[in-house]
């Protein structure tokens, strides 16, 4: 897991639900997710396509510090614009067909990119993760028997911290987004599993951090003259909480709103 990666898809959300509450800066409203779409019964009707946004980050290039690593460091973050329809199924089921898009339907969803782009401008929390923007692309989704769903792909290819091989506290660039996190209820306890994680090695001394930052051995550390090597060194703890969030869970490889005719109202697929 990457902590900066996670932290960049929690800032893309904070950033375009305004932290869950209203005024909504899209038009997907609080209809934001990084995985898993969220039981919507209740949010929109059948009667007509609602938008919704998928936060993925399929992509993570050299995203560890260390002595060997070299070239570029990107992450991939990527937002699924689509447009659906609820549909019910059977029993308390539900799915989520994708129309074909006409011109009114594109039109809706290069709106949503402009307001999805303002948004992530305008948000000191998602500036303050992401360091800089190496390049952004757009393109809809492709055609399958000459027919097109109402989806479009937005890639941000951005630059995050590398991680470290110790974690020795939040780096300041985060502190406005746990903080932002604090107060949003579907949040709290990620930004609280998200500090302990980054506290993991506060005990650690000078020379091990080092050695573990650098992924240097131990002898190498001891060469360089650096002291304290002695002491054990920790490893994460092993994190075995489910988070049940509007946010939904962590991304895979096979995560998205896909072009096909509907989408299970469980996990994307």
């Amino acid at each position: 897991m990457s902590l900066h990666r996670l932290c960049l898809r929690l800032a893309a959300i904070v950033a375009l639900t305004n932290n869950g509450q209203s005024p909504w800066p899209t038009a997907a409203e609080d209809r934001v997710f990084d995985g898993r779409i969220e039981p919507i019964e209740s949010m929109v009707s059948q009667d007509a396509p609602f938008p919704i946004i998928l936060v993925e980050t399929p992509v993570h290039e050299n995203g560890l510090t260390g002595q060997k690593i070299d070239g570029k460091h990107f992450v991939d973050l990527v937002f699924d614009i689509g447009l659906g329809l609820r549909s019910e199924g059977e029993g308390s089921a539900f799915t989520i067909a994708l129309p074909q898009t006409d011109s009114e339907l594109d039109t809706a969803l290069d709106l949503i990119e402009h307001q999805l782009h303002r948004a992530l401008a305008r948000s000191e929390v998602f500036q303050k993760v992401c360091l800089g923007l190496v390049s952004v692309s757009s393109v809809l989704a492709p055609p399958e028997d000459n027919q097109r769903a109402a989806i479009r792909y937005v890639r941000y290819q951005v630059q995050i911290l590398r991680d470290s091989g110790v974690c020795r506290g939040v780096p300041q660039n985060l502190q406005p987004l746990l903080a932002a996190l604090d107060t949003n209820p579907a949040f709290a306890e990620r930004a609280g599993m998200i500090r302990a994680a980054f506290d993991e090695d506060a005990a650690a001394t000078d020379g091990i951090a080092a050695m573990l930052d650098r992924k240097w051995a131990r002898e190498t550390a001891e060469i360089l003259g650096y002291s304290g090597l002695s002491g054990p060194v920790t490893w994460p703890a092993d994190i075995r909480a489910v988070i049940d969030h509007p946010a939904g869970v962590a991304d895979s490889p096979e995560g998205g709103l896909a072009p096909e005719g509907s989408v299970p109202g469980g996990p994307a697929s």
